[in-house]
């Protein structure tokens, strides 16, 4: 009995950058299951074909590997995913009118949130305040994080329900931007975000599992396979990333390459379950440790040696206790960051 062929798909008449400086070019590749099968020239990838082959002509086209994003939100690009894209927004007035749609559209308590304002190029360039959601959605809990992701501003039912208020502090490696009296303005800095964060209920699964089906159809479509997934200061969002991963990996719906980062906060934790980078499998796993060790320019709590020309300063500096020695070696002339 003749053997199945392994070759189920043929990309043929193509110009192919192999990444293998010993034969960068070739003209073909032959693809079976998860596994490149060879490269080489049309002929000899033909050869390797039978009749249930899918082959493809590319005409010349050119073929790359998949690429890896090596900075990406993916845990939090969902999330953001269920909630308003204001990316687009050219002003406040825009702003408010997209939460007082959403709102209208809500039962009268439902969280909003939403990212990607940036005010820089909005008429006047003032941030949004609490005062500014309050009058477009007086009767929802409302978080808007701004495009960079250290800053966001709530409204005041959302920093009631954190218990914001003139008495509360600011947290560790956090600011709460007031106004003269000492009241919440609705801007948060850094770790101040989580204080009203880890009050907004967990969304659904199912739906975060569409959000991830859809987001990764738009990586597939910019040629982005692989990701390494970061998160947010403090690393809040780590355990259920992790366990979201593990949960779609198993019902075969990641269908991304996915190096997820540990926040390094919960070393302590890592070391005493013994986990490893590398722990996983083809398309999940545990990869690096992610520390700050500042905040950033845009949210004006990176650390600077000089004041900020518009004197926003609210520079945070950031230490780690680290209870280990981590051998480092720089060759002359590398960049460090």
């Amino acid at each position: 009995m003749k053997a199945a062929c392994q070759c189920q798909w043929a990309l043929v008449g193509g110009t192919v950058r192999t990444q293998d400086p010993a034969k960068p070019l070739a003209r073909a590749v032959a693809l079976g299951g998860d596994r490149i099968i060879a490269v080489g020239d049309s002929d000899t990838i033909l050869e390797l074909c039978d009749d249930s082959t899918r082959v493809v002509e590319l005409n010349g086209a050119l073929v790359l590997p998949g690429f890896m994003d090596s900075h990406f939100h993916l845990y939090e690009s969902c999330f953001f995913n269920l909630g308003l894209d204001l990316s687009q927004v050219t002003g406040l007035k825009q702003l408010a009118r997209a939460v007082a749609r959403k709102a209208a559209g809500l039962p009268a308590g439902t969280w909003i949130w939403g990212n990607g304002w940036f005010e820089p190029g909005w008429p006047g360039k003032r941030m949004p305040c609490r005062r500014d959601l309050d009058a477009a959605a007086p009767d929802h809990p409302v978080l808007l994080w701004r495009a960079d992701l250290h800053l966001a501003v709530a409204n005041s039912r959302a920093l009631a329900a954190a218990g914001i208020d003139c008495r509360t502090p600011d947290p560790r490696f956090g600011v709460i931007d007031r106004d003269g009296r000492g009241r919440p303005t609705g801007i948060l800095r850094d770790l101040a975000i989580n204080l009203v964060k880890k009050v907004i209920p967990p969304p659904d699964g199912r739906l975060m599992e569409a959000a991830l089906a859809d987001l990764t159809a738009k990586l597939h479509a910019c040629g982005i396979t692989a990701v390494h997934d970061v998160h947010l200061m403090g690393g809040m969002a780590a355990p259920a990333a992790l366990a979201f991963w593990q949960s779609v990996n198993a019902k075969g719906l990641l269908k991304l390459r996915c190096w997820t980062a540990l926040a390094g906060e919960l070393l302590p934790e890592a070391l005493a379950l013994g986990l490893k980078t590398g722990f996983g499998d083809q398309r999940l796993q545990v990869g690096h440790l992610k520390y700050f060790g500042d905040g950033s320019m845009g949210a004006r709590t990176a650390w600077q040696l000089e004041p900020y020309r518009d004197g926003g300063c609210k520079c945070l500096k950031i230490s780690h206790r680290l209870n280990f020695t981590l051998p480092v070696k720089v060759r002359p002339g590398t960049n460090t960051c």
